[in-house]
């Protein structure tokens, strides 16, 4: 009788144990489906709001009103909102697939921390925040590690602080420097303290479950997924994050890791791989209107005709003659026309997403036609920018792997449209 008592509870639990799988199984499959809807639609959403924010650049080119400045900077805020909205959703459901990559250049962790700094100045600004930076303890060394992601973390967490306080609040920002236990990496801490509304437990507790916000937060814009993503990518990058705070009293992050040493590169006048955050930190910004590129020739590829139209009229405003073509194919044509007159373009912004051959194979051909010019057009390489809505490091490998030379992101910013022009044609 004890025997057969036995067997049943033995029965009852691997039947028990069963169902509880085939409830895991699905419950999984449902949360890879809502992530999967909610990045659908978010790439659909952030379509027409790369035109609205491309037709809103346009607009502030003209003279405006005071009262029309004023409209525009509204729709550019709620557009931005809307669009990093997009981008969070979508970023967290590449890190819930599993699907989010971490890519490795070699970057110098002084100036990386500078540029940090200097693309906050603007939000401090508006809040009359003061910024207090120190990286005393940096030896100016060189890492090799993913400097975008690492940057997403950071100014995440320091534009949470800039959110959450007061207006006239002052925010600490410390980078320190380690030896580390491991041969050849660098450990490195960085601290944020602010003086804002701080948080209780309860929203400490929630503070990195996606969607969830405490109710001190309620009443300030946010989608509760910024530190979900910032706790992502530094698990991935295999850091940690710890996070203090009292209600009034602000909040303090710390960000522990370790990077591996590298290399100072020599970095020249005709060194077209200088980073991005080197460009900023040098203080090297132009405005799109003092670029004289009234001699080069731009061709712009772009099946989207109100994408096409924007970005014409954007290249356009520093004087260089832009070309259009709505396909791959048509750009192609362009290009074999050009190539037997024995004349090229000075650039090229290829749209990464084109129907038909997407940006990628068109590249790929382009590469191959400069491979088999005649004598006269042999070795020059005209540089190809990729435009593309997906800023994820392995759109960036592919892009490259195709043989583009750099990216721009849609929608389309002056800043980064202006550094692009002035970094490959030498303004």
């Amino acid at each position: 009788m004890m025997i057969k008592d036995i067997e049943e509870q033995i029965c009852k639990e691997e039947d028990q144990k069963e169902i509880l799988e085939r409830e895991l199984l699905l419950a999984q499959d449902a949360n890879r489906a809502k992530s999967t809807f909610l990045s659908n639609i978010s790439h659909d959403i952030r379509t027409p709001l790369n035109a609205i924010l491309g037709l809103v650049n346009l607009a502030r080119q003209e003279e405006l009103t005071d009262k029309m400045s004023e409209y525009l900077d509204q729709i550019q805020l709620s557009g931005r909102y809307l669009l990093s909205l997009c981008n969070e959703i979508i970023e967290m459901s590449q890190i819930e697939s599993g699907k989010s990559t971490l890519s490795e250049q070699n970057f110098s962790m002084d100036i990386f921390l500078q540029s940090i700094c200097r693309l906050l100045q603007t939000e401090l600004a508006r809040k009359g925040h003061t910024l207090q930076f120190s990286g005393k303890g940096l030896s100016n060394v060189h890492v090799l590690g993913d400097e975008r992601q690492l940057g997403k973390v950071l100014l995440n967490v320091l534009e949470n602080a800039i959110k959450y306080t007061p207006d006239g609040g002052k925010i600490r920002f410390d980078a320190y420097e380690k030896n580390s236990i491991i041969s050849g990496e660098i450990y490195f801490e960085f601290l944020i303290e602010d003086e804002g509304i701080g948080m209780d437990e309860e929203c400490l507790r929630k503070i990195f479950i996606p969607f969830e916000r405490g109710k001190e937060t309620r009443d300030i814009p946010g989608s509760g997924l910024g530190m979900s993503i910032v706790k992502g990518i530094v698990e991935q990058m295999n850091g940690t994050i710890e996070v203090e705070s009292r209600p009034g009293e602000g909040t303090q992050v710390k960000i522990a890791l370790h990077l591996r040493k590298a290399m100072e590169p020599e970095y020249t006048a005709e060194n077209k791989n200088e980073t991005y955050s080197k460009f900023i930190a040098e203080g090297k910004k132009k405005n799109l209107h003092e670029i004289a590129g009234a001699d080069k020739k731009i061709l712009l590829v772009e099946d989207n005709l109100l994408n096409r139209k924007i970005a014409e009229e954007l290249i356009g405003t520093c004087g260089a003659k832009v070309t259009t073509a709505e396909s791959g194919e048509q750009a192609l044509e362009i290009l074999q026309s050009k190539r037997a007159q024995k004349e090229r373009f000075d650039l090229i912004f290829m749209d990464v997403q084109l129907s038909g051959q997407d940006g990628y194979e068109i590249t790929r051909i382009i590469r191959k036609m400069e491979a088999d010019d005649s004598a006269e057009l042999r070795g020059e390489i005209t540089p190809i920018i990729a435009v593309t809505a997906n800023a994820f490091p392995k759109d960036m490998y592919r892009a490259m792997a195709a043989g583009m030379n750099d990216y721009l992101v849609k929608p389309i910013e002056i800043e980064a449209l202006t550094a692009i022009l002035v970094k490959w044609l030498d303004l």
